[in-house]
């Protein structure tokens, strides 16, 4: 649901920018979830890569068995955030406003069985 704030949803900690907030265009978009979930981001329909997630790991930088043993971000994985820049799906975020989408589901499993909390927030 749209506008869904923390206090309604006991497996959100925070989220950021805050529904109904006005943020600048390279604002750290996500949700910090709570301890054994794990998320997903979607901005303005555009999903956003794991591996493109603040906290995610460059997989050449472990043995595939880790890889597949902890994940890319296998520190924070209730941590769902993401940050505009060069070289990402989204360099910026336009004018307006802007939908953020967070699919949360318990670590490690079936992110099908997920739910889906969505605020929007104003880009200057």
């Amino acid at each position: 649901t749209d506008g869904i704030t923390t206090d309604r949803d006991p497996a959100i900690v925070s989220q950021s920018p805050t529904p109904g907030a006005t943020a600048l265009r390279k604002t750290e978009i996500g949700a910090e979830l709570r301890t054994g979930y794990d998320g997903r981001l979607v901005i303005n329909g555009v999903e956003i890569p794991e591996d493109q997630m603040e906290g995610a790991i460059d997989p050449n930088s472990v043995t595939p068995e880790e890889l597949k043993r902890y994940g890319i971000r296998p520190n924070n994985r209730n941590s769902v955030y993401f940050q505009p820049g060069p070289g990402k799906v989204l360099t910026e975020l336009p004018n307006g406003e802007v939908t953020v989408s967070v699919r949360y589901f318990k670590d490690r499993q079936d992110q099908a069985r997920g739910r889906t909390v969505s605020w929007t927030f104003q880009v200057d």
